[in-house]
């Protein structure tokens, strides 16, 4: 970080000049074209407007669900160049950090996942009315960043897509600019990438060179150079448009961190930002002219004049916005005199909701920014992207004040993810339109009536969305089953984490949550399942940790009250060093048993299984068993060719089973449900030593070849 510091791209590209002016992007939007974006980085948390608006008008996905980032965190540097403003220490990296974006992640690091590039137009057309809606254009960024190509000798994609031409061109129609990274294909010529050597047009395919940020900058060698190899003639052959900074250039990457990289991909959203300046400035100028306006005053580099090199030089905001103002009339910057803000929605507030009734009563805080008193504005409230209801705010806000407001009941479906969008409707004149949305997303997960017996859970049908909620933060590899050896000897499926697949270590958490449980056995309750981690390395950065969680209320964290939290040795069922391994023998499993007691107001509760991943290894949970004592619901299972003799019995007990199934496992709980016998018998009959229990009665559950279990009381003398 450089508290109180402006990067020297910045000023490179003379931004500072319309920042003293005023200017810094406010209400522009951006849209990241790229491999998608951290969220959570301070530098730019704000101004993603999927924190703000519905995610369908904010997120187009190709690869998450989810706005989220790709481990290379390249999407989030991009932006961060474009925007990024770390307020808190006064840290600017962007060009125009008052704007906001949105964004998409098509983009690969790996050459094996790369799309056809027909399907990578669909993006574009979504910018074109990302809200869905046609009577507004609001919604629809000013610049594209498209900070991703190929090299124009790769035989999957042509090198002169005609198809890519019109769509293009109907960006440039919307009023959008369409702003391109050259390629890192240099020093030689004929380099610039596909799609963006096209040429139909001065700017339609707006391609930007990497240059030194400095006095006398000069260009990378690794900046792929002209001319397109798609014809044309004068300045439609030559490739690229403009000069930007790229060479070690910090900005933003995961986990709210900075790096430097190199590359076109980082001088295109210098331009992209400079596109956001001048929009504010012009907000009546389309993104061609914008684009114009910058090719014509940029400060000629290289040999005199336009050239395959440096195309028309290094980009000048202060000079483009000379030129617009030749032929026309700036907008003074807003004021801030007026501006009202949602600043949170402060219920609900948790990312997974139990109410069995679907309605909700939110409550939000809202603030007078400006200078001025505000009174009789309007608030709106969206559930699912449902009919909007207007409400009228009979509230005086003096300037600065704020206050907490409770809305009207409302009711929501149950979806993957549900989403409350609240939005005061704009005052006249008012600054930033934008900061008046706020939204909020959650779950709602499944139930399960103890009253009905046990919970339990092989995963042999896989995770079932309608039993089990998974929580995956950033879209990318969580909770699925895998096909393994298990406790038993058997082979079957587990709930498994694929730490080693992960591209580099986030410490990401993936949350694996039960359904809710009704607390109708009392207050005490057990849980038990099988663990399997084996050791892999010696490196500990490269432990994993498991946390499993009792959760009492709905509406609390995740991660409430701890029965397990374990890492390295502590969770280590194996300690053979061997990277990505699964089980090979029964004895690496252990079964872990917990008893827990529930607060008295408690009417709910559910666990959560909270795997963080450091890139280790394999982890396997299986076998599942949530309850309390033992009662009549427990015996639900209890089946007539079941037979266990002499019951009651001093310890010694003989079990049969008819009809030929055989018995895989056997295990004994006592009258708290924590697990005090296992055994393997592979048999339809056997024999079950439980010499070492103390006189009581306990659980024997059985379970059969084909996942079936069943269950017996069990009297010890």
């Amino acid at each position: 970080k450089t508290p109180g510091g402006v990067e020297p791209g910045l000023e490179a590209i003379n931004a500072r000049a319309l920042w003293d002016m005023g200017y810094t992007g406010n209400g522009r939007i951006a849209m990241t074209y790229d491999t998608g974006v951290w969220t959570d980085h301070p530098a730019h948390e704000d101004r993603f407007l999927a924190n703000r608006m519905p995610i369908l008008s904010t997120w187009f996905a190709y690869d998450s669900p989810i706005p989220t980032d790709k481990p290379s965190s390249h999407g989030s540097h991009v932006t961060g160049i474009m925007l990024g403003l770390e307020e808190e220490t006064a840290d600017t990296i962007g060009v125009a950090p008052r704007a906001y974006f949105i964004a998409t992640d098509p983009i690969v690091s790996n050459t094996a996942d790369i799309k056809p590039l027909t399907d990578l137009m669909f993006g574009f057309e979504w910018s074109l009315n990302p809200d869905g809606d046609e009577s507004t254009s609001d919604d629809v960024p000013d610049v594209i960043n498209n900070s991703w190509g190929r090299s124009n000798d790769n035989p999957d994609w042509d090198v002169c897509p005609e198809f890519v031409v019109p769509v293009f061109d109907a960006v440039l129609a919307a009023g959008i600019a369409n702003v391109f990274s050259a390629g890192n294909e240099g020093p030689n010529s004929e380099t610039i990438g596909v799609p963006h050597n096209i040429n139909t047009g001065l700017v339609n395919s707006f391609t930007v060179a990497a240059v030194t940020a400095s006095s006398s900058p000069v260009v990378a060698d690794f900046s792929s150079r002209g001319p397109s190899l798609c014809g044309g003639e004068g300045s439609l052959l030559i490739k690229p448009e403009v000069s930007a900074p790229g060479i070690s250039v910090r900005s933003t990457v995961s986990n709210g961190g900075y790096d430097n990289f190199s590359g076109t991909s980082m001088a295109a959203p210098h331009v992209s930002g400079a596109v956001l300046l001048l929009k504010e400035a012009f907000p009546d100028v389309s993104g061609e002219e914008i684009l114009l306006a910058l090719y014509n005053s940029a400060n000629d580099l290289g040999v005199p004049g336009e050239d395959n090199t440096y195309g028309m030089g290094m980009i000048d905001v202060e000079a483009a916005y000379e030129l617009l103002s030749e032929t026309n009339t700036p907008t003074p910057p807003a004021s801030a005199e007026i501006d009202m803000e949602v600043v949170s929605i402060n219920a609900p507030s948790a990312t997974l909701l139990c109410d069995p009734s679907l309605t909700l009563t939110p409550e939000i805080t809202v603030r007078n920014n400006g200078t001025g008193d505000i009174s009789d504005f309007e608030i709106n409230v969206q559930i699912n992207n449902a009919d909007i209801t207007s409400i009228p705010a009979n509230v005086e806000l003096s300037a600065g004040e704020a206050t907490n407001i409770t809305l009207d009941p409302a009711s929501y479906s149950v979806q993957d993810i549900n989403e409350l969008h609240v939005w005061i409707s704009p005052v006249d004149n008012e600054y930033d339109v934008l900061n008046n949305h706020q939204v909020h997303r959650w779950v709602v997960p499944a139930s399960h009536d103890l009253g009905q017996g046990l919970f339990s859970e092989t995963f042999d049908d896989g995770i079932s969305p309608e039993v089990w909620t998974i929580v995956n933060p950033d879209g990318n590899i969580t909770w699925d089953t895998a096909s393994v050896l298990q406790i038993d000897g058997a082979t079957g499926y587990a709930a498994w984490m694929n730490h080693p697949g992960y591209n580099n270590i986030l410490s990401q958490k993936d949350f694996l949550i039960s359904p809710v449980m009704v607390n109708v056995d009392g207050e005490n309750q057990n849980l038990s399942f099988d663990l399997y981690y084996r050791q892999g390395g010696n490196n500990d950065f490269t432990w994993d940790t498991l946390g499993v969680y009792l959760n009492e209320f709905c509406e609390g964290n995740l991660e409430s009250i701890p029965l397990l939290e374990a890492g390295g040795e502590d969770l280590f069922t194996n300690d053979d060093n061997d990277n990505n391994a699964f089980p090979e023998l029964p004895d690496e499993w252990e079964t872990k048993t917990f008893d827990f007691t529930l607060s008295e107001t408690a009417e709910q509760f559910y666990i959560s299984f909270v795997s963080r991943n450091r890139r280790g290894n394999n982890l396997l949970i299986d076998n599942i068993r949530i309850g309390g004592p033992l009662g009549v619901g427990d015996m639900a299972n209890e089946v007539s060719d079941f037979v266990v003799f002499p019951n009651p019995g001093k310890g010694a007990f003989r079990v049969e089973i008819a009809n030929g199934k055989i018995a895989e496992s056997a295990q004994v709980f006592n009258a708290v449900g924590q697990l005090v016998n296992q055994s393997f018998p592979r048999a339809n009959a056997f024999t079950l030593d439980l010499n070492n229990l103390a006189s009581g009665v306990y659980l024997l559950q059985v379970r059969l070849g084909g996942g079936e279990t069943v269950s017996h009381r069990v009297v010890v003398q």
